[in-house]
Order: structure tokens, then C-alpha cells, then sequence
């Protein structure tokens, strides 16, 4: 007698895995996407029926939600990693050392920094004021000036909008024959890239840029209306409620939306190296017992953005196209000021600039 042979069932198809999302920067678990609709292909007809299909691409909206939830961002271009070995290995190091930092190089270099919204009375009168001895860049402009590197801080009127200060920055670039190395810091990397749009020239002349804790997508925090009432207070330093209004959501997608071509031409002429950070999951105790005020503001954008560094969301920090680096742990200050937070601010500078020049 023959046996019956069981039905063999062929087996599962696997379906190719998409890369992993940065989970560090997303703001909200992941959704499963809808299966794909069956498409026609067909067969260009020739160098003009590609032509139109690429530009075609060009014209599609972007995706908003994954730009504001960090899912658009490639892992390939993250350097997390090579930042904490960067930091690993210059602790311990003499930050004095020329040799063990490879100062030389750095010095065929001119070093820009682009302070942020708000930060004019803060570089004026912040070390003799509010914060006695924290001064705006203070510890890495202290470094520079012993190890003899060409350095300028960008005379931004920070309270007004990004189109009024990107002549400024363009200036700063311009006046050396040097390489140029930018250290934006919050609405400083909207100023460069601004500049950067308007003068395309200009992008040959910079070697790197490290945009630090940028609102390219805008903060939540500029759209809250308690926020509305600082218009009048900009009045008195010679700025205006549109500065704020510029850094929503809102208008930042439609930056966004209007720029995204030029954004992308930067990005592939500039070598960039982000830095996004957020505080964990509840602001920190120094925070709340120093300042209220911004112990609200990350109660605030925690509710609307996720994570965040008290002023900025993570997600927001970065762009499509753009390496980047995303701890936790480090506010919205911290950086560049001495803000009650251990963390070497040279250190920090020497790193981002060592990645960015080996891009």
C-alpha cells in the first residue's frame, strides 16, 4: 500500500528588514505600516521620462510626521558611537596637549561660533550679573585663545529673525582665508543655513559645521501662548514678536517645505555633524530648584514633543542627510555653560570638530 504524503506548505516569505529606526530620537512608538499597493511598472521611455519622474520626486510633500519623529533619519548617519569614543579617548588626556589633540590642524582653521535666540545679554552680561564667571562659550573660547587657533564669535543681534543675521554670519566667514569651522548653538544653525541658502558661495569656504541643539523643525515651546507675551519684551532689545513666530512647528515646516532643494545642496556641500541631547524622563533636580521657569518649559515640550533638552525637541535637531549624535542627559545649557551639570565643555568641542573634519 502506498502511504498518503501530507500537503507540504511552502514556507513563509521573509520579508527584507527595514533599518532600524534611531529609537533615541523618536518621539512616539512605532506604527505599522500599511502594506504596499501593487504597482505597474513600466519602462522609462528615454533620459526626458526620467527627467520628469525625478522631478516629479522633488515636487512630493514631505512627511512631516517622520521628520518630527526622527523615523526619516538614515542609522547609517549615526555617530553616537565614535562621539563617546571621541570623548573616551580625550579623557585623561592634558587638554593643554597640542600634540595629543592634533591642534596644528585645527589651527589652518578659523572657528565661528553662532550663539542663539536670547543669548545677547547672556554673552554681555552673564558673567557679571545672574551667573557670576559663566560666560557663553566661555570655557571653549578660553581654550582656543592658549592653543593659539583663530576664533570669532558672529555679532548676531539675537533677538531678531535669521533673515536679519545671516548677512552677519556671512561676513564672519568671508573674513578669513582660512578654512572656515562653524559651532552653531539653538537658533544659530537656522542663521547659518539661512546663510548658506542665500549665498551658495559660500559653502566651498566652510570646512564643517557642527549644529548644536538646532530647532530646524522648530520647538514647541515658541508656539505656547505665554510665549506670545515675550513679543513686547523683544521690543525693548530691538527685536520683534516674529522672531518667535518663526520658530513654531508651523512655520518651520513651511521653511522647510519652501528650502528643502537648497537644505539638501548644503548638506551634500558641507560636512555636518549634529548634536541632538534631551534630559531623561524627568528634569533634573538642580533644574527645578534653580529655575522654575525652565523646569515649565520641559514640562511644556514634554507634553507636545517628547524628549527634549528643556528647550528642544530631540527630533527636531535634525535633518535628513545630516550624521548625528544623540545622548541623554545633557540640557538645552549646558554645552557651552557652566550650568551646574558636570561635563567637559572642550572636550565636547574638540570631539564634534575631530568627527566633522574626518567627513
Amino acid at each position: 500500500k502506498k502511504m498518503a504524503r501530507a500537503p507540504q506548505t511552502p514556507p513563509p516569505a521573509v520579508a527584507a528588514a527595514p533599518l532600524p529606526v534611531p529609537a533615541a530620537l523618536a518621539i512616539a512608538p512605532a506604527v505599522a505600516a500599511a502594506p504596499a499597493k501593487a504597482v505597474e511598472t513600466r519602462k522609462a521611455k528615454g533620459p526626458a521620462k526620467r527627467a520628469a519622474a525625478a522631478a516629479s520626486a522633488d515636487e512630493k510633500e514631505p512627511d512631516f510626521g517622520a521628520l518630527f519623529d526622527g523615523s526619516n533619519l538614515a542609522a547609517k548617519d549615526d555617530v553616537t558611537a565614535d562621539y563617546h569614543k571621541g570623548m573616551s579617548r580625550l579623557e585623561g588626556l592634558s587638554l593643554r596637549s597640542a600634540d595629543a589633540l592634533d591642534i596644528n590642524e585645527l589651527r589652518k582653521h578659523k572657528v565661528v561660533f553662532v550663539p542663539g535666540f536670547l543669548s545677547g545679554a547672556f554673552i554681555r552680561l552673564g558673567s557679571r550679573t545672574f551667573w557670576p564667571g559663566r560666560r557663553y562659550f566661555g570655557d571653549q573660547i578660553d581654550w582656543l585663545n592658549r592653543m593659539g587657533v583663530e576664533y570669532e564669535m558672529a555679532d548676531v543681534h539675537t533677538v531678531q529673525t535669521v533673515e536679519e543675521n545671516a548677512p552677519v554670519v556671512a561676513r564672519a566667514i568671508e573674513d578669513t582665508s582660512k578654512p572656515v569651522l562653524v559651532v552653531t548653538h539653538s537658533m544659530g544653525g537656522r542663521i547659518l543655513l539661512e546663510a548658506l541658502i542665500k549665498r551658495p558661495e559660500l559653502r566651498e569656504r566652510v570646512r564643517g559645521w557642527v549644529p548644536v541643539q538646532v530647532p530646524f523643525l522648530g520647538s514647541h515651546i515658541a508656539g505656547l501662548p505665554a510665549i506670545g507675551g515675550l513679543s513686547h519684551l523683544l521690543r525693548l532689545f530691538g527685536g520683534t514678536k516674529e522672531t518667535v513666530r518663526a520658530m513654531t512647528p508651523e512655520r518651520s515646516r513651511e521653511y522647510y517645505r519652501r528650502h528643502r532643494k537648497e537644505i539638501a545642496a548644503v548638506l551634500r556641500a558641507v560636512p555636518t555633524v549634529a548634536f541632538a541631547s534631551w534630559v531623561n524622563t524627568r528634569a533634573p533636580r538642580w533644574l527645578i530648584l534653580a529655575n522654575p521657569v525652565l523646569k515649565w518649559t520641559w514640562d511644556a515640550v514634554s507634553r507636545r514633543g517628547g524628549r527634549n533638552d528643556i528647550l528642544v525637541q530631540a527630533a527636531s535637531a535634525v535633518l535628513p542627510g545630516m550624521a548625528f549624535v544623540a545622548v541623554a542627559g545633557i540640557d538645552h545649557l549646558t554645552p557651552f555653560v557652566d550650568a551646574q551639570v558636570p561635563f567637559d565643555r572642550v572636550r565636547f568641542l574638540k570631539t564634534m570638530l575631530e568627527m566633522v573634519l574626518r567627513r
